[in-house]
């Protein structure tokens, strides 16, 4: 598994598994995100195999703290066990 760390080539594969994963009243509007990653003041975290983006974390660093934001999981993948079992395993490593 590879992670990327502010991965701003994959916007739309990111925006389509935030809308999915979250009710409308739990989101914040996107361009929101995107201006707080750009501006550093959140980062973002994106999670792939063999190029496959699985999912994704936005996390808030604050004073040796940090905040994780959102996290989610594309729909493909919590289908697929076999993905899900090695993404936890790259996780807990």
């Amino acid at each position: 598994m590879k992670i990327k760390i502010n991965s701003h080539d994959q916007w739309s594969e990111i925006k389509k598994i935030y809308m999915d994963s979250f009710p409308k009243a739990e989101r914040k509007p996107f361009f929101l995100l995107k201006h707080s990653i750009k501006r550093k003041k959140a980062v973002l975290f994106a999670f792939f195999i063999k190029e496959e983006l699985l999912g994704f974390s936005i996390v808030i660093p604050y004073r040796g703290l940090v905040l994780v934001e959102y996290l989610a999981i594309s729909e493909q993948a919590r289908g697929d066990p076999g993905k899900v079992r090695e993404l936890k395993d790259r996780i807990d490593d």
